[in-house]
């Protein structure tokens, strides 16, 4: 049985999938096993990966992201799971790392690290760090470098098909509400900011389904404090302001300034922040 299970869903990029695959055969740690999910791409990913511990498994439909990751993870066999994308790579050390810092943390149930945001051509452009949950507002949140026992799995369930671009998310809230997650303070990812990206071609869905992820949960998000949840709402506020929901803005509006200290209120993309004041709050 492998230590650690790492999924990776993959569409139409096989030069992109053996550079990532490339950073995992490259892991300190190397007791790990690795699931490729084809979700049918034409003509379908090489299956001649020479090494054992990796399998590939193919689709035979576009299944999208979370139902790639569902059917990836009901094979693993790992004692601590994670995924990662076919456009990004982890630093030589990440899975030892994180797997460290698990085993050193009883009570922890899923770690997240710090990244770099990388060009297509792989040239830094800024750090994305890992900051933790009671120190940040819910949006975005853990990032792309994590790691989480099977227990925790478990316990929180699949990947939810619904949260289609923000499943990710959806995870790490109800796995917040499950358990217990721990930021750590080192750069062990490079992320790929690029054009074809999920987050780059469908931004505005993005944004709206997470909101919509965040929205759904709010009623147990108790570890937020006052101040990040003021935060999470004044992002709550503009998700409905772009879609146009009126009510929404109001009411998202109305718990910011509740919670907001004055300068991170003012502070917050003045120009809607002026589209807000021309609306009557009562």
């Amino acid at each position: 049985m492998p230590l650690v299970s790492i999924v990776l869903p993959t569409y139409q990029r096989p030069a992109d999938l053996r550079s990532a695959v490339a950073s995992i055969l490259a892991q300190t740690l190397t007791d790990w096993e690795l699931l490729i999910v084809d979700d049918a791409s034409t003509p379908p990913i090489s299956h001649d990966f020479d090494d054992p511990r990796i399998q590939v498994i193919r689709n035979e439909s576009n299944l999208r992201l979370p139902r790639s990751l569902n059917r990836g993870f009901s094979q693993a066999q790992g004692k601590y799971l994670t995924w990662t994308s076919d456009d990004n790579w982890y630093r030589p050390c990440a899975l030892q790392r994180m797997v460290q810092a698990l085993e050193a943390n009883p009570a922890i149930d899923l770690v997240y690290a710090g990244a770099s945001i990388v060009s297509a051509e792989r040239e830094f452009i800024r750090s994305w760090p890992a900051l933790q949950v009671e120190d940040q507002p819910i949006l975005p949140w853990c990032g792309a470098c994590f790691l989480y026992r099977r227990e925790l799995a478990d316990r929180v369930g699949e990947y939810r098909a619904a949260a289609f671009l923000a499943e990710d998310l959806d995870f790490w809230i109800r796995a917040r509400i499950a358990g217990g997650l721990l930021a750590l303070d080192e750069d062990l990812y490079e992320y790929r900011e690029h054009s074809e990206s999920l987050s780059s071609t469908r931004k505005d869905e993005a944004r709206q389904q997470s909101a919509r992820v965040v929205e759904d949960h709010w009623p147990n998000l108790s570890w937020l404090t006052r101040r990040t949840r003021g935060q999470t709402a004044l992002g709550l506020a503009e998700a409905a302001y772009r879609r146009g929901d009126i009510g929404a803005l109001r009411h998202w509006t109305r718990i910011a300034i509740k919670g907001c200290p004055d300068k991170v209120f003012m502070d917050f993309k003045r120009g809607l922040l002026a589209a807000i004041g021309l609306i009557r709050l009562g």
